[in-house]
């Protein structure tokens, strides 16, 4: 009991001298003391230039056209075209096609853009068979391909299909989407 009551004075002797020993401020003593050094701020105009719009910035306009192709009895072509406007540039993010043709037939879709007769670029996709309805006889295909094509502004963008072989009507939907960017 005795070894008990010394152990617990020394120890509240050891937190007594120190909690006194931290308790005092500590001054540091450098071996090179360099007095403070006066510091004076000036400040100059900024000058202020104009600067163009990175491309993550460019305000954008959301675009959308759906464009329906209708070809008849007998013709293996469909055709349809727009315009994109002027002072902007048409950014084309994704094209998805529905087509439905008489049962047994074959669907190649696309578009060409051209900002000049001698110009003239083509983009192709694959379409996919879908399904068969009976009544009336018809197949459906799909496609959807998302690119990242850039068209310049008044430039013609002529959506097409073709089919083999023709007979019957048959129908093509595009739906183009991306956006349009100020020039």
């Amino acid at each position: 009991m005795k070894i008990k009551s010394y152990l617990m004075a020394a120890v509240g002797f050891g937190i007594l001298v120190g909690s006194i020993i931290l308790a005092q401020p500590f001054v540091s003593h450098s071996q090179n003391q360099v007095p403070p050094i006066p510091v004076e701020v000036i400040n100059t105009p900024l000058e202020i230039r104009t600067v163009e719009a990175p491309p993550c910035c460019v305000p954008r306009q959301p675009f959308r056209k759906l464009v329906g192709l209708v070809g008849d009895n007998g013709e293996n072509a469909a055709f349809s075209n727009f315009v994109v406007p002027g002072g902007k540039r048409l950014v084309i993010e994704n094209v998805s096609v529905l087509g439905s043709l008489p049962h047994g037939e074959q669907l190649q879709v696309g578009f060409n853009y051209s900002s000049s007769p001698s110009f003239v670029i083509r983009q192709d996709f694959p379409v996919t068979f879908q399904m068969s309805e009976a009544l009336p006889p018809q197949d459906f295909y799909v496609a959807s391909q998302q690119m990242r094509v850039y068209v310049d502004p008044g430039s013609v963008v002529e959506l097409r299909a073709f089919r083999s072989p023709t007979h019957g009507a048959f129908k093509v939907e595009f739906s183009i989407s991306g956006f349009l960017v100020d020039l």
